[in-house]
């Protein structure tokens, strides 16, 4: 089910996008009421709702109302951004959260400020610190990602970026490696950057492996990191 194709706020290492005109395409309301209906009717267990930041759009306030009067039990999985949670509407989404069941994913990626800088894509650290507060207070479920490989990234910043996460309680962290897609800015700066990739996995994906910033062996450290975080991770 998706609410929305595209994202109002797009990194440039995001495929998430209109590559033409960053617009937002919006499904009908009444696809989306008629959808959750069958998820209803069919006791569907969880719902992934397939929008890059679901709270960022104009009707999710109104999609879970909707969720919350037709009494859907499915675990209703959110990707959601901490940014887009303030004043009055950003309370009303945390309280209809807690009304049901809720798991919101948060793309934070990284908390270092030449990190996120880097690739256009801010984090205010103070609010995520607070916004994790409530959270954990109110017994929302919720998970964070942080990404490996990023520019300017070295083992200890993304250390710093691990830890920030968890000293604020929460114990659901994954992290994953780097990939440059095609159509994205940071494909576009790869030589900017020294990014060198290597193709791993039996599928052969390509990863960033080599940075100015860091070494393949560096890598190989945060690859650990991550997956001692994570084993489900595993490249």
């Amino acid at each position: 089910m998706k609410q929305n194709e595209a994202a109002l706020i797009v990194a440039v290492f995001c495929a998430h996008r209109d590559l033409n005109s960053n617009k937002v395409h919006a499904y009908p309301k009444d696809r989306i009421v008629e959808e959750l209906s069958i998820f209803k009717n069919k006791s569907v267990q969880k719902v992934n709702i397939l929008d890059p930041v679901f709270n960022a759009g104009a009707a999710y306030l109104d999609i879970l109302r909707e969720i919350r009067r037709i009494g859907l039990n499915s675990e209703v999985s959110l990707q959601t951004r901490f940014e887009a949670i303030k004043g009055v509407k950003g309370q009303t989404f945390l309280n209809l959260c807690a009304e049901m069941n809720v798991h919101l994913e948060f793309g934070v990626q990284t908390v270092m400020e030449d990190e996120y800088k880097a690739v256009r894509r801010p984090n205010h650290v103070r609010m995520i610190k607070s916004l994790m507060k409530e959270l954990n207070g109110r017994d929302i479920s919720y998970e964070v990602s942080l990404i490996y490989g990023l520019p300017n990234q070295t083992p200890e910043s993304f250390r710093r970026s691990v830890d920030f996460v968890e000293e604020n309680g929460c114990d659901n962290l994954t992290a994953y490696p780097l990939m440059l897609l095609k159509g994205t800015e940071l494909y576009a700066e790869r030589e900017k950057w020294g990014f060198k990739e290597k193709r791993m996995g039996m599928f052969g994906i390509p990863f960033v492996m080599r940075s100015h910033s860091f070494s393949e062996d560096e890598w190989c450290e945060m690859k650990g990191l991550a997956e001692d975080l994570n084993p489900n991770a595993r490249i």
